[in-house]
């Protein structure tokens, strides 16, 4: 029953996700290109074994209108992804957590894909040029399966 309620928030939230982010986040990202102030930092992924998605080559990218994440999203799993949820932490130059953002993606992948994405970040977030960036994934959302891990920000 609690997978089932689990299930139904997911559709609901991913719903008003994919409707918002589709070509918005194409666009921001194209626009983020030709702003003077943008700058990269790269973002270290930390994998967690048990889940079925795996996300390389990740960069934030920051622009006038907020930040966008660009990654490649590799889904190992023989079932159709239908969103995720991520965590972002932000590490000072002393490794201490300056911030946690955490988010869910209403984003649709094949069995066994591998996507190129360009997602914008729904929350705010201050990044600092000396600041060191760790993202995990939380939970994965498939048709038939829900896939969590839990006390991840210890680890860390």
């Amino acid at each position: 029953m609690c997978r089932f309620a689990l299930l139904v928030c997911f559709i609901l939230v991913s719903i008003l996700f994919v409707a918002s982010s589709g070509s918005k986040a194409a666009a921001c990202f194209a626009a983020s290109m030709d702003d003077s102030k943008a700058f990269q930092k790269p973002i270290h992924f930390f994998d967690v074994p048990e889940m079925p998605l795996i996300i390389k080559d990740t960069i934030l990218i920051s622009a006038s209108g907020g930040y966008i994440l660009k990654c490649s999203v590799s889904n190992l799993s023989d079932e159709h992804i239908m969103g995720f949820r991520l965590m972002l932490l932000v590490l000072d130059s002393t490794g201490r957590m300056r911030d946690t953002v955490s988010w869910v993606e209403g984003v649709e992948l094949a069995d066994y894909s591998l996507e190129q994405l360009s997602l914008k970040l729904p929350l705010k977030l201050k990044v600092r040029a000396n600041d060191r960036l760790v993202m995990t994934v939380k939970m994965v959302f498939g048709e038939k399966s829900v896939w969590g891990a839990v006390k991840q920000k210890k680890q860390f």
